[in-house]
Parts: C-alpha cells; sequence; structure tokens
C-alpha cells in the first residue's frame, strides 16, 4: 500500500496490453485504411470559387482526392502514437521492472510484423500497404534522429530499421513495381543507418492531420497529457 493507505499504481497486466496492440495495430490493416470506391466517387474536386480549408485532408493528387495520401494521414495517427518517444521510454523501463510486460522491441516487432507482411490480395490494397511502409520507416527514421529520445529508444529504432532492411533484401522475387518500391526502402534506410543523411526529419510519407476536433483536435489537450504527435 502507499503511504495514504490506497492501493498502489499498477501496471496493465501483459496480457492485456498485447491484446490492446494487437487491435491497434489492425487500424494499419490495408482493408481498414481503404476507402470504399462509391465514397471515393462522391469526394469530388471543389467548384470553382470555393478554395480549401484547414480543416480538409493534405493532398498530392489535386484536384482529385487523395486516397492513399488519406490513407497514409490515417496510418500515421497510429504509428506515431507507438513510436511517442516518452511512450516508448516508459516500455523501455517497465519492461525491465517485470519482464511480463512487453517492451518496445516487441511493440517495434508486431509493427514491422503487421506492415511488411505477406502480401495484400489486391493490387489496390498492396498499394495501401507499402504506403503504409513508407509511413513506418520515416517514423523510425525520425524517432531514432531525435536527439531528445534516450538513447535505449534510438538504438532500438536503428535495429528495428536494420531488421526491416534485410527482411526487404532476403524477400524473393516480386514484380517490378514492389521490387522497386522495396529497393527504395531498402536504400532509404541504409542512407541513413550511414549517416549519408543529415537526420530523418526531411520525409514527406504522410501528410499532416488537419485540424479540428475529432480528427486532428487543435486544442492543445496532447499537450495538456504530456504528448505530443509532433516531431520535436
Amino acid at each position: 500500500l502507499r503511504g495514504d493507505g490506497q492501493e498502489p499504481v499498477r501496471p496493465i497486466p501483459g496480457p492485456r496490453q498485447r491484446r490492446a496492440l494487437d487491435i491497434v495495430l489492425e487500424t494499419l490493416s490495408p482493408e481498414e485504411l481503404d476507402i470504399a470506391e462509391k465514397t471515393l466517387e462522391l469526394l469530388l474536386p471543389r467548384p470553382f470559387g470555393y478554395g480549401p480549408n484547414r480543416e480538409m485532408f493534405g493532398n498530392r493528387t489535386a484536384p482529385a482526392f487523395d486516397g492513399l495520401g488519406a490513407a497514409a494521414t490515417a496510418a500515421n495517427m497510429t504509428i506515431q502514437g507507438l513510436l511517442q518517444p516518452e511512450r516508448a521510454a516508459r516500455l523501455v523501463d517497465l519492461h525491465r521492472r517485470d519482464a511480463t510486460l512487453p517492451g518496445f522491441a516487441e511493440v517495434l516487432g508486431a509493427l514491422t510484423a503487421k506492415v511488411f507482411g505477406p502480401a495484400a490480395e489486391t493490387g489496390r490494397l498492396v498499394e495501401i500497404q507499402r504506403v503504409v511502409g513508407d509511413v513506418l520507416v520515416e517514423g523510425l527514421v525520425t524517432l531514432a534522429a531525435d536527439e531528445s529520445a534516450p538513447p535505449e529508444v534510438r538504438s532500438r529504432a536503428e535495429a528495428e530499421l536494420a531488421a526491416i532492411a534485410s527482411l526487404l533484401t532476403q524477400r524473393p522475387a516480386v514484380p517490378a513495381a514492389a521490387q522497386s518500391h522495396q529497393q527504395y526502402l531498402a536504400r532509404t534506410i541504409g542512407r541513413f543507418l550511414d549517416r549519408t543523411e543529415k537526420d530523418g526529419r526531411g520525409g514527406v510519407a504522410a501528410l499532416p492531420l488537419p485540424p479540428g476536433s475529432p480528427i486532428g483536435q487543435g486544442s492543445g489537450l496532447d499537450d495538456r497529457l504530456g504528448c505530443s504527435w509532433a516531431a520535436p
């Protein structure tokens, strides 16, 4: 008991944390990130005289709606949350104190397995899967380059990048489009690990969230909770 006679605060049991992680990782499934065709057909270019506003999703396919960009933005919400430096540091420390709890390396392994698992069944979903891979690599590079993150977090992020690069180079022959994307990601990781890039903060894998509740909030709530979605 604590000095005030109340029960001490204890971490959530490991099995429950792992179950929660599995549920969160489902948000990275291409099937979950794909916008139905009937919905995309309704997202027409804005009429003349109606410019964009600050609560619209970013777009790299203007004037058409950017379906892949929206998928990357949504995936980035999950990935940034799991790679948040303070959360990662807590995972390292709590796992040190109780080996039954998931550590940061375990979370990174689960992320990689989800994002770089077997190819999706259709070309429509495969493209989304590639976009999510871009977002994960960019998030890991940014975390590994973050000088405000503790070394035990940055080292694990680097190790996961090396594991992803090895996974990509060992995969069997694939269609040309997939092969070129795997090579692109492997080269991106290699440049960072060799430090031929200044750092990992210049990537544009995902467009930022539009502000406004409930998507991007913009109310300062994250700051009040001591968490930040943006890289320092």
